[in-house]
């Protein structure tokens, strides 16, 4: 019998928010052979054995097909995607992946937005906390 694999990984990921839980998240993805594009609004230097670290946020989106936001609240994801210039920088067919604390209205409307840039939003929130992202889990 055949093994069952998963999708293939994309090459390389963005990801905004290196905190408590996008910490141990781009540390798995870069131990899976992804390459992390990361940013956060604190300079996170520990990271810089795992991840490719960027000064701005719409950095991360540089050759990234996907970028994942792992932020505290729908504030700062606006702030990211908006002010930021994350929104302005994704290509067609990028996969924006929102696993922050978002308010649903806020991302539906996210969500047209994105659209409109010929990429699509996808909202993913998580649930485990800190221990679930170490874990893996």
């Amino acid at each position: 019998m055949a093994e069952q694999q998963g999708p293939a990984l994309p090459g390389t990921v963005g990801f905004v928010g290196l905190g408590r839980m996008g910490e141990p998240m781009v540390r798995r993805l870069a131990a899976a052979g992804v390459t992390v594009r990361g940013h956060d609004a604190v300079p996170r230097p520990a990271l810089a054995d795992a991840v490719t670290l960027v000064d701005e946020a719409a950095d991360v989106a540089s050759g990234a097909p996907v970028v994942i936001l792992m932020l505290p609240d729908s504030n700062v994801v606006d702030a990211v995607v908006r002010d930021a210039g994350l929104l302005d920088a994704l290509a067609p067919g990028t996969v924006l992946v929102d696993m922050s604390s978002s308010e649903p209205l806020r991302t539906r409307s996210l969500a047209v937005e994105v659209a409109a840039r010929g990429a699509v939003l996808v909202d993913a929130p998580v649930s485990g906390g800190v221990g679930g992202a170490t874990a893996g889990t």
